[in-house]
């Protein structure tokens, strides 16, 4: 059972993206928006599996789920949010997790009413390539 309905997948378009480098010793550095987004098809594909896959479901006072509605209803822009998003991933997961590439996509559809937020981990592999996580 998929998170997205049929018409959703078959429309699904990315918004917006920001990527950030997390974990590692150095210092978490902001990034911008990224202006264009190469490897369109490529991301799709890994954002329609995720959501093939069981749906994951916040805690009622998760920060996370928090911050994401204030994305999507406005309240603060989507790079704002993104980059506190990874800000936040970066700190809480050193030494839990491997160094890698956090992204934050911002999704939408036919409906115009319609925002979706998808957040993939890629980490490095011991033999320093990206991997999903």
């Amino acid at each position: 059972m998929s998170f997205l309905t049929d018409n959703e997948i078959a429309s699904l378009r990315i918004r917006q993206m920001i990527v950030h480098v997390v974990g590692g010793k150095e210092e978490f550095e902001p990034q911008p928006v990224m202006d264009g987004v190469e490897h369109i098809d490529f991301f799709l594909a890994r954002i329609q599996d995720a959501a093939a896959s069981g749906v994951h479901r916040f805690e009622n006072k998760s920060t996370t789920k928090a911050l994401l509605q204030q994305i999507g209803g406005q309240e603060i822009s989507f790079e704002e949010g993104a980059q506190e998003l990874s800000r936040r991933f970066s700190n809480d997961h050193v030494g839990s997790s491997r160094d890698g590439a956090f992204f934050v996509f911002e999704l939408e559809t036919d409906d115009p009413l319609v925002l979706f937020y998808s957040l993939i981990k890629y980490r490095l592999s011991p033999s320093n390539r990206v991997v999903r996580a």
